[in-house]
Formats: structure tokens, C-alpha cells, sequence
């Protein structure tokens, strides 16, 4: 019997060591992989980014080609019918209702105002389709539905629209105004397709802390994020230029009128 349990152990059987040898090799492959598969699919996404917005910047343009002045998407914010109180809570990425379904005619989806690096379109689509018979959003009849189904009188994006739009109360009122928010410099954003392309139209949103104290931003977060930690954001102009900044280079462009925060490219 002992010779017999000799010959197994002297076999084809693995030893104590040698498992512990091949695990161990297995979770530094791993260790090594994964992360790097990670970082593949999130850059994947940031170029999926890149092209959603000259996706916009396009269809934007097609809609200032059918307008008589060449003006860009500026639909009317609806401050009388939501809780917006003018220049106290307005947001760059706050557009209304129907600038997303009529762009959606020149080809910008719904998704497309939505970054694939972040979760919230899977979110608004879980949250459709547990009221619409697992029916998911598809195009800019559905988006309208899930707003209003949200009871949201606006649409919330993960981008920044920089437009200046009108206010329904007042259409000499616009938002972002420099002359009405403290911004960092006081050129307005272009307001038409044959403006020369200075500034961006649309951007990743980033958003920063604000000392009151230093009068300084500071902690940018959000735009494209791996591991919470901003990688880099997206800023496409009305050329159809789309650049990518990196952290060191993004600045903040908008102080929010709580004076908490700031929002920047």
C-alpha cells in the first residue's frame, strides 16, 4: 500500500506547491489583465464620446442651415412652468425639452446627449421601461414620453450646452449670459453657425469646487472618469472641430449663482 501511494504521488498528480505556483501565476495574469481590459473598454467609450458630439455639432449645423439667420439650437427655457428661478439655479446642462426631439430630426439621438463613460442613460432607460412594458428609448417621441413621465419640465444632459438660450418670461433674457454670470472671461458663446469658432458649443461637463475665500476653483470632478478620477473632457465647436483636454489644461468657465461650484472645459 505504501509503495502503491509512492507511485501515485511520484505521478501525474500536482502537488500542494505546485497549485499554490499555478494560482498564484494565474491572479498576477489577472491582476495584470483585467485592469488593462478596463482601461481598453473605457477608452473605447471616450471615443464614442467624441463621436456623439460631432454627431451634435452636425446636426446643429443642419439646423442653422434651415434657419434665415444661421442661428444655432436656442429653444426657450421653461423658468415659468419648472423650478428654475432665473439665474438662481440654471445649469449649462440644463436645454429644453424641445431642442432635443428637433435635433433628433437632423440626426443627434436622444443617447447622444449622454456619455457613454457614465451611467445615466441606462439609468433613464431602466426607469422607462419599468413604466412602458420594458420598452426602451429609442428615439425623440420616447424621450419626450420619459420626461414627462419624470414629470421633469427640462431635460438634464451629461454635457454642457453653451448656447444662450432665451427665458419663456422674458426672450431678452438669455442663459449663459458673462453679462449676468460671473464667468472667466467676457466673450458671449456663439449664438450662430457663421460665428468663428472661438469658443465650444457643447462640451463634457465638468464641474469644480469653489473657495469663496481664494475665489479659486478647485477639485474638478466628472467629464470623463475612471476610478473617480478625471481622466480627461471633450470640446467640440462649431466647425466640427472635437478636442480632448487633459485635467492640466481644463479651467473653470461659469460660477454657479450659489457661488459653491463652478463649471468648467
Amino acid at each position: 500500500m505504501l509503495m502503491r501511494l509512492k507511485a501515485l504521488h511520484n505521478g501525474s498528480a500536482f502537488t500542494m506547491l505546485e497549485l499554490l505556483a499555478v494560482v498564484s501565476v494565474v491572479l498576477l495574469l489577472s491582476a495584470i489583465i483585467i485592469p488593462t481590459i478596463g482601461r481598453a473598454k473605457f477608452r473605447g467609450k471616450v471615443a464614442a464620446c467624441s463621436s456623439n458630439l460631432k454627431q451634435i455639432i452636425l446636426a446643429s449645423t443642419m439646423y442653422a442651415g434651415e434657419d434665415s439667420k444661421s442661428r444655432l439650437p436656442s429653444h426657450a427655457l421653461p423658468v415659468a412652468s419648472s423650478t428654475l428661478s432665473f439665474y438662481k439655479t440654471l445649469e449649462p446642462w440644463f436645454v429644453p425639452i424641445p431642442m432635443i426631439t428637433n435635433l433628433a430630426r437632423f440626426g443627434a439621438k436622444p443617447e447622444f446627449w449622454y456619455c457613454p463613460t457614465k451611467h445615466t442613460w441606462k439609468r433613464m432607460n431602466d426607469y422607462f421601461r419599468s413604466v412602458n412594458q420594458n420598452s426602451s428609448i429609442q428615439n425623440e417621441i420616447d424621450i419626450a414620453q420619459f420626461f414627462q413621465q419624470a414629470k421633469s419640465p427640462i431635460a438634464s444632459l451629461d454635457m454642457s450646452w453653451w448656447v444662450p438660450r432665451p427665458f419663456d418670461l422674458d426672450p431678452n433674457i438669455f442663459y449663459p449670459d458673462p453679462q449676468r454670470s460671473r464667468t472667466s472671461d467676457q466673450t458671449p458663446w456663439p449664438t450662430r453657425s457663421d460665428e468663428p469658432p472661438t469658443k465650444p458649443i457643447v462640451t463634457d461637463t465638468v464641474v469644480s469646487a469653489w473657495d469663496k475665500g481664494s475665489q479659486k476653483a478647485h477639485s474638478f470632478g466628472q467629464g470623463h472618469s475612471y476610478n473617480s478620477k478625471l481622466v480627461n473632457a471633450n470640446l467640440a465647436y462649431i466647425d466640427g472641430r472635437v478636442e480632448t483636454k487633459l485635467p492640466s489644461q481644463i479651467q473653470w468657465r461659469i460660477l454657479a449663482a450659489s457661488e459653491d461650484h463652478a463649471v468648467a472645459y
